[in-house]
């Protein structure tokens, strides 16, 4: 159809946006991608994170010795927070079972920090008297459903007593449904190095810790969703 002829030449005709590298720190960094071949087996040696960032798409784009760094810095992060190991008498890196858990999940090493979180928790106090926590803990930690906060807030302060503690110990509290039935609105974090920072940061404050006093509106937002 002479319609869908034009549509097809201008697709054609219209110049290609630039090709980036979704390894570099503005898209999702190259923590996940180092977890990954360390537990798929294709990097073991610091000669071999040389060899694999060399053969990346970010080398490419960007000096290679700022993708070295890049690829260092998330090697520190991902075996101080006991992701991998780095044996000095082998001189190789190999997974932890956080690590090995991680892989075999498909999760980001910041959401599964979060997942490990919630299960420590859970460790200390799991509530078995209602399915309702085991449900909130094999619930996924991001849902991208926008709850009805009037009904939410209605369907909570009539869940039973027992209920209502499940929601409390996993941080969702009455205070602030009732500020989000009236209108409240919460910023949100959209590209995805904000998330993770984000979901670091929620790891980093709740660690070692069953208090929710110190989640903020964006992390309290995700445990509401996501008990929802």
């Amino acid at each position: 159809k002479p319609g869908e002829l034009k549509q097809i030449m201008t697709l054609l005709n219209e110049g290609c946006p630039p090709l980036q590298s979704c390894l570099s720190e503005d898209k999702n960094g190259m923590t996940h991608a180092i977890l990954e071949v360390v537990a798929g087996g294709i990097v073991q040696t610091a000669k071999d994170i040389h060899r694999y960032v060399r053969c990346t798409l970010l080398n490419s784009t960007k000096p290679f010795e700022d993708v070295v760094k890049s690829a260092q810095d998330s090697l520190r992060w991902l075996c101080h927070r006991k992701f991998l190991e780095w044996n000095e008498e082998t001189k190789l890196y190999s997974t932890t079972p956080l690590g090995r858990g991680a892989f075999g999940s498909s999760l980001c090493p910041e959401e599964s920090l979060i997942v490990l979180d919630d299960l420590l928790r859970a460790r200390e106090g799991l509530v078995m008297a209602s399915d309702l926590h085991l449900v909130y803990l094999v619930t996924p930690i991001n849902v991208g459903v926008e709850p009805n906060w009037e009904l939410y807030y209605e369907r909570f302060m009539k869940l039973s007593p027992l209920e209502q503690s499940v929601g409390n110990r996993v941080g969702v509290v009455e205070p602030f449904l009732m500020r989000m039935a009236h209108g409240a609105t919460v910023r949100t974090l959209n590209k995805p190095q904000d998330v993770k920072k984000n979901l670091r940061g929620e790891y980093d404050n709740r660690h070692g810790s069953t208090s929710i006093k110190m989640l903020s509106d964006e992390q309290m937002l995700r445990v509401c969703k996501r008990f929802f």
